[in-house]
């Protein structure tokens, strides 16, 4: 209560803090600007999917993930998903996706440092959280030209991704439907390439350190 402003990093928590009483402003993450456009292309895709994150909790929900793919994957024999991401949790996902026998269809890396390189070939970004404070790695995919797909999960994916524009929200849980989704992303080639000019445009449009910071100027100097 003795706070001058208060920020949230989402219109989703806006509700959630209005009742306080100090004044209450979006004040989302946002990209540095050597994420922005960088060398970011429609023509070098490969048919990827990519996913990524921690292992040590089952928040990101890869487990989630690899079940919705599974639904899909022997029709699709020249996609492959690609998950990244280090913890104790990587053991048991890996027997997952062998309990599923998706061992052709399905990888996981580890931790990498270098996501760009990463983004920068994929075709479709898919994000299974159980939860997100905001979900990052949907502006870093997202400013690289990929197509989104996430769960409709408190808080961050239905704030970053313009449903059916810069990819698509799926209701929470939903694998049948999570899976429909990407099986649209990759049958038509189109869809993809008019996804990825809209989310090059979208992104640094409302996420860019620029853009940011001078939402973090403004409130500063009206204190």
């Amino acid at each position: 209560r003795k706070f001058d402003v208060v920020t949230t990093l989402n219109e989703d928590e806006l509700d959630k803090w209005k009742s306080i009483g100090p004044p209450v402003y979006i004040m989302p993450n946002f990209l540095p600007q050597n994420w922005i456009n960088n060398n970011a292309s429609t023509s070098k895709r490969n048919k990827v999917i990519v996913s990524m994150g921690r292992m040590n909790t089952n928040q990101k929900g890869f487990d989630r993930l690899i079940e919705a793919y599974s639904l899909i994957a022997a029709k699709h024999p020249d996609w492959k998903l690609n998950i990244y991401g280090s913890g104790c949790l990587q053991k048991e996902y890996r027997q997952l996706i062998n309990d599923l026998n998706m061992q052709d269809f399905i990888e996981i890396f580890d931790f990498t440092k270098k996501p760009l390189a990463v983004y920068q070939t994929a075709s479709i970004y898919a994000m299974c959280s159980r939860d997100e404070g905001f979900g990052m790695v949907l502006l870093e995919a997202g400013s690289l030209g990929v197509p989104l797909v996430a769960y409709n999960v408190e808080f961050g994916p239905r704030s970053i991704i313009k449903n059916s524009v810069t990819g698509y929200i799926v209701p929470d849980g939903d694998k049948v439907k999570f899976a429909e989704s990407l099986e649209k992303l990759m049958n038509d080639e189109k869809l993809r390439e008019k996804m990825s000019v809209e989310i090059l445009k979208d992104i640094p449009a409302r996420f860019s350190e620029k853009v940011i910071m001078d939402k973090w100027i403004k409130i500063i100097n009206s204190i």
